[in-house]
């Protein structure tokens, strides 16, 4: 299964990773407010027919407050139906930045502590 967002910042398919069968949803671009519906259309689509969804953010180039809202919703949603939603690591610095710099440190349920040091 592949699929494709409809602004192509994203993409949906079935793979391994780290030796686990699951869906990898991988965005491109920005996770910000401008592209929430998009952001927001991929995230649902991953926890609807993924058991294990890892989210590959490698090629993002800025994130904002709702771009880590929706991934935070994301997560709680997957973890409700009993789903794995997981970051893939390294985290790119765009994302780094952004979970630094708006406190979401703190916040364990929504996203795994991070290391800002490396």
């Amino acid at each position: 299964m592949f699929l494709r967002g409809s602004m192509a910042n994203w993409t949906l398919e079935e793979r391994e990773t780290a030796g686990i069968p699951g869906k990898v949803l991988t965005f491109v671009g920005e996770l910000t407010l401008p592209h929430a519906a998009t952001i927001r259309e991929a995230l649902l689509a991953a926890v609807e027919c993924g058991e294990e969804v890892t989210v590959e953010c490698d090629g993002v180039t800025a994130v904002d407050l709702c771009g880590l809202q929706l991934l935070c919703s994301a997560h709680r949603t997957a973890a409700s139906r009993n789903k794995r939603l997981t970051l893939a690591r390294p985290l790119p610095p765009s994302l780094l930045t952004a979970v630094t710099e708006m406190g979401f440190t703190r916040h364990q349920r929504c996203l795994p502590p991070f290391d800002t040091a490396s």
